[in-house]
């Protein structure tokens, strides 16, 4: 059989490669040429010899791309520099092979790894840090830096309520306090004094949510989330709670008046409410004024 009656095909990830694909397939398809290789020509290669009793398929020829390391992206998974919290940076520098991690200080070498990790920051770990990728096959390398600030001060906490107006016994309402990633623990106010959990406040296990049910209107107040880690805390914004209520029973004052004919009388009326009540008076059934205080300037003796 002469090599004229064999025909070769090439494959590329169990695929044909076409003419003006990329690569370049020799006048007797025997040699694929690639003129210019990327990282993309990482793949599975094969070819198929055929003739007129069949064909057969190479063994498969994995190539792989030695390149990069690109450019470093490094990640911070808290970007809360603040003291007492724990610094985590996270660097990824495409490559292959892998890249090896060096990290350096203010230009100084002092970590190996792709993570560094520095617990309890102070003012003096501010400055800038390098994350050096390498590549043992190619040679190369490249390098990222990242300024780091520590802060004194601890980000503000956020309050969310599930309801600013809930009606007593009715509602059961929910406060989720979102604290910044460095906090270590969480501490719930209400007008400036600690809030005691039990009967019906509820606490997550977190410390993130407070729960209120069957609410009454002992529970109207400010109430605030406090965060705090090893070295500082700060407190959120108040969020001040309004319940809704009432009214109550009304209350007349004087409640039994002794007035002599011709004399003024002032009848006063109120009625524990939120919103405050408003207030109509009748008379012997007989529709009266809108008013919280009832004033007769005379009374006479039908009245």
């Amino acid at each position: 059989m002469t090599e004229r009656e064999w025909t070769f095909q090439w494959f590329l990830n169990l695929e044909v490669i076409q003419e003006g694909d990329g690569p370049v397939i020799s006048r007797d398809g025997r040699v694929l040429t690639i003129p210019t290789v990327t990282r993309n020509d990482s793949s599975t290669y094969h070819c198929e010899a055929r003739n007129h009793l069949g064909s057969r398929l190479s063994e498969a020829l994995v190539v792989g791309v030695a390149y990069g390391p690109d450019t470093p992206i490094v990640t911070a998974l808290d970007p809360d520099f603040v003291i007492g919290s724990n610094l985590t940076l996270v660097c990824l520098a495409y490559s292959h092979l892998l890249a090896q991690y060096t990290w350096s200080f203010s230009g100084v070498t002092t970590w190996e790894g792709q993570t560094l990790f520095m617990p309890s920051l102070s003012r003096a770990h501010s400055g800038v840090y390098t994350c050096k990728a390498s590549n043992s096959l190619s040679g190369l390398h490249s390098s990222m830096d990242t300024i780091i600030t520590v802060s004194e001060t601890l980000p503000q906490p956020n309050v969310t309520a599930s309801n600013l107006a809930p009606v007593e016994h009715v509602d059961s309402i929910s406060l989720h306090c979102l604290p910044p990633r460095s906090t270590v623990a969480i501490r719930r106010d209400v007008n400036g004094q600690k809030l005691f959990i039990g009967g019906h406040r509820e606490l997550s296990l977190d410390c993130r949510t407070l729960t209120l049910s069957n609410i009454t209107r002992n529970d109207t107040g400010v109430y605030q989330c406090e965060s705090w880690n090893s070295a500082t805390s700060s407190i959120s914004n108040p969020t001040l709670i309004k319940v809704t209520y009432g009214p109550d029973p009304p209350m007349v004052n004087p409640p039994d008046p002794e007035v002599t004919a011709g004399a003024a009388l002032t009848l006063s009326c109120f009625a524990d409410s939120n919103p405050p009540a408003q207030y109509h008076w009748e008379m012997d059934r007989r529709p009266g004024p809108a008013t919280q205080h009832l004033v007769i300037s005379e009374v006479t003796l039908d009245q």
